[in-house]
């Protein structure tokens, strides 16, 4: 391992000043989209903050790019290490924080203008464990669009909670990137990413969403994720890397079960239906999500998250989730969720299918019916 981007060893950090945040980015291969990445960052107008990348083994022209760009940016920090996976590279990169809030950003998306301005002022006020934020989508044609928590997040809600006073807020995007941690909370829970991936998050978000004493939620866009990015961890890779996210949510599960059951204050019964929901919904959401591919003739094209010939397996798979961990009070939720949710206890694979299909045609239709902003620099 590798550090560039600062003074003296790695025994120096303690010397430095504590900044309030402290942006943990992991970097595998991003020549083309560093720039704007760090740019966005280190070009708001508030300043106490410091950026920790940690080069995941690149190798392309990244690693030339983060020792340039720290030769002339104190603030930033520069980890080289070898090819660890994300998950393994966040945990690095908070080690090395001296920050006192972690943010845990990825070198394909923005920190939007004025973000860091807005979430201090929020961190001061009442000096969560945890602060929620809100983010909006962009897309491939440069356009963007509230993200799918939006709404839940303008809604009215207490200055500061825990999961068990606000089982909604585990429903939240289970990503690293729409979260802000206390570190000494962060570093107190004795947790850390997986280092498989996929959903290398999951488990570390549902352990601190359970052990914070206070959550806050932010209704402020204040980051922009690439929707429909080729090329991820999301859509490469080994076409059944996504069954990995039912081992993570059986551990999950399985843990949240016993302290419910326990009489534990802060894994109610209530909390552990939410978090139930939720897993059902992240899985349901994998095997339908469609991602851009690229066709025999070189084209441009939208395919199956979950492809063709592990789709009856994966479907088979949420279903006996569903069944091993339904709450003994389980009511199915409203509306097309509702469906989906009943379609999935009773095993039925075809309906489930044809149902999808049409939700893509109403969805698609209502996109196309929506106005999207051109993206803000």
């Amino acid at each position: 391992m590798h550090i560039s981007g600062e003074s003296g060893d790695v025994g120096s950090a303690g010397a430095r000043a504590t900044p309030l945040i402290s942006i943990v980015i992991p970097v595998y291969n991003a020549e083309a989209d560093l720039p704007s990445c760090l740019g966005a960052i280190t070009g708001q107008s508030f300043s106490d903050f410091e950026i920790v990348v940690v080069n995941n083994g690149s190798t392309d022209k990244s690693p030339e790019i983060l020792d340039a760009l720290a030769a002339s940016e104190p603030r930033l920090v520069i980890v080289h290490d070898d090819k660890i996976g994300p998950g393994l590279a966040r945990n690095v990169g908070a080690a090395r924080a001296s920050g006192r809030y972690l943010w845990f950003a990825d070198a394909d998306d923005m920190i939007l203008p004025g973000s860091l301005a807005v979430i201090a002022v929020h961190l001061s006020a009442g000096v969560p464990d945890m602060l929620l934020i809100d983010y909006e989508l962009a897309h491939a044609d440069g356009t963007t669009e509230p993200g799918p928590d939006h709404q839940v997040l303008t809604r009215a809600h207490p200055p500061t909670f825990t999961l068990a006073e606000q089982p909604w807020a585990i429903d939240l995007t289970m990503a690293s990137w729409n979260k802000i941690i206390r570190i000494e909370f962060f570093r107190a829970s004795g947790g850390g990413f997986d280092a498989e991936w996929p959903h290398e998050d999951i488990r570390l978000t549902c352990q601190l969403f359970t052990e914070a004493r206070t959550l806050s939620a932010l209704n402020v866009p204040c980051y922009r994720y690439r929707k429909d990015s080729p090329g991820t961890l999301m859509t490469s890779g080994d076409p059944r890397r996504h069954f990995r996210a039912f081992e993570v949510w059986q551990g999950v599960l399985d843990r949240l079960k016993k302290r419910a059951e326990s009489g534990d204050a802060a894994v109610t019964m209530a909390v552990y239906g939410a978090v139930f929901l939720r897993a059902i919904s992240h899985c349901s959401n994998l095997f339908d999500a469609r991602v851009p591919g690229t066709g025999t003739s070189g084209r441009m094209h939208s395919q199956l998250l979950v492809p063709p010939g592990t789709r009856r397996e994966f479907f088979d798979r949420m279903h006996w989730a569903f069944v091993r961990y339904k709450p003994a009070d389980y009511r199915r939720p409203g509306g097309p969720r509702g469906v989906k949710f009943w379609l999935i206890e009773k095993d039925m694979y075809l309906a489930y299918n044809a149902l999808m299909w049409v939700n893509r045609l109403r969805v698609s239709g209502r996109r196309r019916a929506r106005p999207r902003r051109v993206g803000r620099p």
